[in-house]
């Protein structure tokens, strides 16, 4: 119990408040699934099937904040402090809800939309090969990947929040085998026991990279919306995608047409501007099986991942931070921390820096095993 003699020095509480809200509409997020597929029989045990496929999906949630503080708010002399001029008056004071923080209202207005052709090749088990590819060329848009993320209350929602989504795959390619490896036509026992009874299988894997937005931090802490509550973006002076033969680990885009905005302003970049690395996978099996008796079979198994070695790299860091001076130079090599980066953001902010990117697919991992069937 809260007594007057002990209020004082009681913990008590934190005011204003936010508050989180569910809109009273009721409206039940749907999705809507459309499709069109046609399927051929192309001769040689090989079915082609091509097909639309896509997903509209209306009144899903998002977070709106109702209580924004419009941009430029700090910079008004009207909300100057009294008793010190030269700063804003406290976030609290300048809300349009008086005694409340943020107002986190949760509403089913967001909108999602996924189209994509389908491709997809199959030889049916023939002669001791069966084989699969499979081809997806998709493009999904949203306004937010889950309904905790908050969208703007002060610009345009389409136009600031609305884009690729972060699960977005332009291509995705993949291709499967299971191939049952002739009998040897040799008669000598030891020959048929080392040759015969081989079976290799594999899938191959080739998708586009997740497209990733710029974010910038600066070590001043200068405000440049004059907003409390909503953030900037980065100002976008030209096209930051490089050819693939100018990509490297240290510079995977053009980090020279990326700057901090200028006071006042909120910058003008879109929701995502690049696509991190694509992957290139190879998983291979290769068995063999010894029979030993009607019902006893024992099968050997060596299972290889990524079994061409191939680099598989992490998105880069798209984040211009104030670790690093060093324009477009790297002073790493990829087994380095994420401390430090590379890229002089240009800005008179302290500096900033795009970090290099990263393995994240391991290397060839190769394992045995063994197995009897009874």
């Amino acid at each position: 119990m809260l007594a007057l003699s002990t209020f004082l020095s009681s913990s008590g509480f934190v005011f204003p408040s936010n508050v989180v809200g569910l809109d009273r509409k009721g409206k039940n997020p749907a999705t809507m699934t459309l499709s069109l597929g046609i399927q051929h029989d192309i001769g040689r045990s090989i079915t082609l099937d091509v097909a639309y496929a896509g997903s509209l999906g209306r009144n899903l949630m998002w977070t709106r904040n109702l209580s924004s503080i419009p941009f430029g708010a700090n910079f008004d002399p009207r909300n100057a402090d009294p008793t010190n001029p030269r700063v804003p008056l406290p976030p609290t004071f300048l809300r349009s809800y008086p005694g409340y923080g943020d107002i986190n209202l949760k509403e089913p207005a967001s909108s999602s939309n996924y189209h994509s052709l389908q491709v997809n090749a199959t030889r049916r088990f023939t002669r001791g090969l069966e084989f699969g590819a499979a081809w997806t060329w998709s493009k999904s848009m949203d306004f937010t990947d889950g309904a905790g993320t908050v969208v703007s209350n002060l610009v345009s929602r389409r136009l600031w929040n609305y884009g690729l989504a972060g699960f977005d795959r332009t291509h995705v390619v993949k291709i499967n085998w299971l191939w049952d490896v002739p009998r040897s036509r040799l008669h000598w026992v030891v020959a048929k026991a080392v040759l015969d009874n081989w079976q290799v299988n594999g899938i191959a894997s080739f998708i586009s990279g997740a497209p990733l937005g710029i974010t910038a931090t600066t070590s001043t802490g200068v405000d440049i919306t004059g907003s409390p509550t909503d953030t900037y973006r980065t100002v976008v002076a030209g096209n930051p995608i490089l050819l693939k033969d100018q990509r490297t680990v240290y510079r995977f885009f053009d980090t020279s047409v990326f700057r901090l905005p200028a006071i006042g302003t909120y910058g003008n970049a879109a929701k995502t501007l690049i696509r991190g690395p694509g992957t290139n996978n190879w998983d291979l099996a290769v068995m063999k099986n010894f029979n030993f008796k009607e019902r006893a079979r024992l099968q050997f198994r060596a299972e290889m991942f990524n079994v061409l070695n191939h680099p598989n790299f992490g998105p880069p860091i798209p984040d211009i931070s104030p670790f690093s001076t060093g324009f477009g130079k790297s002073n790493q090599l990829l087994a380095d921390s994420f401390d430090g980066g590379f890229l002089n953001s240009g800005s008179n902010q302290g500096g900033g820096s795009f970090s290099p990117i990263y393995q994240f697919g391991g290397p060839r991992t190769i394992q045995f095993a063994m197995k009897l069937k009874f």
